[in-house]
């Protein structure tokens, strides 16, 4: 069989001078409610109701709600503006995106499980790879405690217990 075609890309991709990295970056918080309750609420369109500063643009969905295929545009921190395109959606339990712009791709995806009858942890889990010298610095910068993590725990928390979203000085004060 000739494999020179494939070898020459693989010898390309070893010897560039761009180095692409990888990191992954996940957290668990649990939540005072059941996965029905939370599952429902993880879908941008949902997330104007309880995430405060929520800038998503719905691009594709059959329902308006998050479905496999749902893609959707949104600036997270400071990665710029990104595509982030659902390819898993299984009800009550996990979701995945594949999010890029111009510097990186994270693999994003969410796990619900029930710790008992009231309460159900979810772990959140992002693989970063880098697609340009720029998103590699970009890479860098990101804290390896993700800062999120503790607004979507309270955000997400104070939705279920208020059906409102928290205001702002709750959400800074702790």
């Amino acid at each position: 069989m000739n494999t020179t075609k494939s070898d020459r890309k693989l010898a390309e991709f070893r010897n560039a001078a761009f180095q692409s990295k990888r990191e992954l970056r996940t957290f668990s918080i649990v939540l005072n409610a059941n996965p029905e309750q939370i599952f429902p609420l993880l879908c941008s369109t949902r997330e104007a109701d309880w995430l405060p500063g929520s800038n998503h643009r719905l691009v594709y969905s059959k329902s308006g709600y998050a479905e496999d295929g749902y893609i959707f545009r949104s600036e997270f921190f400071d990665l710029g503006m990104e595509t982030w395109v659902r390819y898993e959606h299984i009800l009550n339990e996990s979701l995945a995106y594949v999010r890029c712009s111009g510097n990186m791709s994270v693999v994003f995806s969410i796990n619900l499980e029930p710790v008992d009858t009231a309460r159900t942890s979810m772990t959140v889990t992002m693989i970063f790879t880098t697609l340009t010298e720029k998103g590699n610095t970009m890479l860098e910068a990101i804290p390896i405690d993700i800062p999120f993590k503790d607004v979507m725990a309270k955000s997400l928390q104070y939705y279920i217990d208020n059906g409102e979203q928290i205001p702002a000085d709750q959400l800074a004060g702790g």
